[in-house]
């Protein structure tokens, strides 16, 4: 080891037999994560999905919250008791499912059921 200032430290000797061994074997037959059918994959997508899920959720809780809280208020404001609030409701449920329906088109719910048998053809509607 050299004293010198100007030379970074180098870094001791790796003692550790078992981690010498998982770092060969992660270099000669490949990282996990680098494996695209690997649990870190899965992991991602899985992550993806809830954000996805999780976002709309958000969403639809907003519009429904501040279209409530708007009624309410312009209730308050016109002196017409519950009519505005039960209005808010309607338009922010609409307003939340219109949004939950564009996320999640129709078309792709159908691709996602697909039959067991794919030489069958699609039911009629």
């Amino acid at each position: 080891m050299s004293t010198d200032p100007s030379q970074p430290p180098s870094e001791p000797a790796n003692t550790d037999p078992e981690r010498a061994d998982r770092e060969a074997n992660s270099y000669r037959f490949g990282n996990p994560r680098d494996d695209a059918s690997g649990r870190f994959q899965r992991r991602q997508t899985l992550m993806r999905d809830y954000s996805r899920y999780a976002t709309v959720g958000l969403q639809f809780g907003l519009y429904l919250t501040f279209c409530i809280l708007g009624g309410y208020w312009l209730d308050r404001k016109v002196g017409t008791s519950p009519v505005l609030l039960i209005a808010g409701v309607l338009v922010g449920f609409g307003s939340g499912l219109y949004s939950l329906m564009r996320k999640f088109p129709v078309s792709t719910r159908r691709k996602a059921s697909s039959h067991s048998n794919p030489d069958d053809p699609p039911p009629a509607p």
